[in-house]
């Protein structure tokens, strides 16, 4: 839903086409006027039914495919069919036929016309093509279809088995690295290395990691420079005892300085955060494993108590207040004993801010001197890594 909307941003910046065909602007504002580049959910979305809200977006998807054929076969001179096969890319119709019973439950109790779907796969593989070679696609359009084949290419890095070295490492790279010169302007490419560099930091040193993004830090790409420059900071602070020291929700005082000698995590956690809540378990094994063996565990919870900038001191203070108790009630029920920083400001929050964190969970293990040894302490890694610092057959 986010590339959708991120089209009709696109459409604002379209192309002023000079001399258009006869009848081609008209046919562009029926475009429009049926939101068909932009797809809005229905006002009611939140009380329709799983089905309900698959019927909206099926009817959209078809008649972008209708309306869409019609123009771009129509005007094969108009720079804006590009646009327009572009949302037919990333917005195919599944050709439902019929929904199941348990379709609230199963997105795929469905039946669907295999045949056309196939048809139309073959169609919008050839339009693909047409708009990869074509000379005049719109620069939003072209940017998002180079990023749509590095992330593909990415992908590939992702299904990998953690932990492997793909031999396509430094090609990967040099693809980024293309992009970016390309588009220096985008913010694109911030995630393809975050992405790519979330598995290259699974299997290599912190100082590997330093030396990959050494070059971007002085590239063409200022949000991609920005991010680089940021990344070096952090992993310079990384080669050094970590220094942290605050006041828990609890009113503990924790100070790493104080656990040196012992094994640390600082797992970089939120309650609303599903893949930190699928990670806890684990986190929760080796805390009773090893505690009294010299490892234990700092929460810094980047919970969001939604403050704003018109608030009050009053409604602050309330806010903070009732996100503070969630904090404390989820840590009450899931017994997780170790201290946890909060300060409310959610991605603004004032230690991960300080050490570049951009998704969670993020688990940094520190060694008995409290350097950061590892980055990506997550599922057997934790357990393995805190094996080999205790140094426990």
């Amino acid at each position: 839903m986010k590339k959708i909307l991120l089209l009709g941003c696109l459409l604002l910046r379209s192309l002023a086409v000079a001399d258009p065909a006869p009848g081609a602007d008209a046919a562009w504002a029926r475009i429009n006027e049926a939101g068909l580049v932009q797809y809005q959910a229905p006002a009611n979305a939140g009380t329709l039914s799983a089905q309900e809200r698959s019927t909206a977006v099926e009817r959209h998807a078809l008649a972008l495919r209708e309306q869409g054929l019609a123009f771009y076969e129509a005007y094969p001179a108009d720079p804006r069919r590009w646009i327009i096969v572009w949302q037919m890319l990333i917005m195919p119709p599944r050709f439902v036929r019929s929904y199941g019973p348990n379709f609230e439950k199963d997105r795929h109790d469905l039946v669907v016309d295999a045949a056309a779907a196939a048809e139309w796969k073959q169609r919008r593989a050839a339009l693909d093509a047409e708009l990869g070679a074509a000379k005049d696609v719109p620069v939003e359009i072209r940017e998002a279809w180079d990023a749509r084949a590095v992330g593909q290419a990415l992908r590939v890095v992702e299904q990998a088995k953690v932990g492997s070295d793909p031999a396509d490492w430094q090609p990967l790279l040099a693809k980024i690295a293309t992009f970016a010169e390309k588009y220096p302007e985008s913010t694109k490419a911030i995630g393809m290395m975050q992405r790519w560099m979330d598995h290259y930091d699974a299997s290599h040193s912190l100082a590997e990691s330093a030396a990959t993004w050494e070059p971007f830090s002085a590239g063409p790409n200022r949000a991609l420079a920005a991010e680089a420059k940021e990344r070096r900071r952090f992993l310079a602070l990384a080669a050094r005892p970590l220094e942290l020291r605050f006041t828990a929700a609890d009113g503990r005082d924790v100070d790493l300085a104080k656990l040196r000698g012992q094994v640390v995590l600082i797992d970089f956690w939120a309650t609303w955060c599903g893949p930190c809540i699928a990670e806890l378990p684990n986190v929760k094994r080796a805390y009773a494993a090893y505690r009294e063996r010299g490892f234990t565990v700092v929460g810094v919870a980047l919970e969001n108590a939604r403050l704003v900038a018109g608030d009050t001191p009053e409604q602050q203070e309330a806010k903070l207040a009732a996100a503070k108790q969630v904090l404390a009630a989820f840590t009450g029920k899931e017994q997780m004993p170790w201290p946890q920083y909060f300060d409310g400001k959610f991605w603004k929050n004032e230690i991960s801010t300080r050490y570049a964190i951009h998704s969670i969970p993020a688990m940094f293990l520190l060694d008995q001197d409290g350097k950061i040894v590892s980055t990506n302490a997550r599922g057997p890694k934790l357990e393995a890594e805190i094996r080999r610092l205790l140094k426990i057959p």
